[in-house]
């Protein structure tokens, strides 16, 4: 919950960060922050600038940043076509791992889980806004075909300049 350029989490941040200068003043030995990055297409908030600076104040703390547990919720986007789907969460792949990867402190990405034949999103017992629908978060799909995300994914990894 500190992906978002929003007041929560930018409080978030802020505490994460202090939290972490407490643990490296008190000679923790700590190598890397995690960051899960359960990210959501359609959300009314973006992400650039306080993540940005997360990372770059992880990195001046000589601490590699991790992204992990990736995957990109769709339950707010409002229509059902599947092709309209995968095009918005592949646009946040890339807009997410475009900013967070600008900053050379980001050493692993890791999706949580590679198709969306096991996401954690589609378990019955999860409150899902279209219970109807099936999520499709992350880069390959149910049959292990890569979708849009994937080669986003593949395209921001290829332009990262570190």
């Amino acid at each position: 919950g500190i992906e978002y350029d929003n007041a929560e989490e930018a409080q978030k941040r802020a505490f994460t960060l202090q939290l972490l200068l407490r643990l490296k003043a008190a000679n923790v030995p700590l190598d890397a922050v995690g960051i899960q990055s359960h990210i959501r297409a359609g959300s009314p908030h973006s992400f650039g600038k306080g993540i940005r600076e997360f990372v770059a104040s992880a990195r001046q703390m000589g601490l590699q940043v991790f992204i992990t547990e990736m995957d990109v919720n769709d339950d707010e986007l409002a229509y059902d076509d599947v092709g309209k789907i995968d095009h918005a969460i592949a646009a946040v792949y890339s807009d997410y791992l475009t900013t967070v990867l600008a900053e050379p402190a980001v050493t692993v990405v890791l999706t949580w889980g590679v198709s969306d034949a096991h996401t954690w999103l589609n378990n019955p017992m999860r409150k899902q806004r279209h219970p109807n629908r099936l999520q499709r978060p992350l880069p390959f799909d149910e049959s292990y075909r890569p979708k849009e995300a994937f080669f986003a994914m593949r395209e921001s990894f290829d332009q990262r300049k570190v």
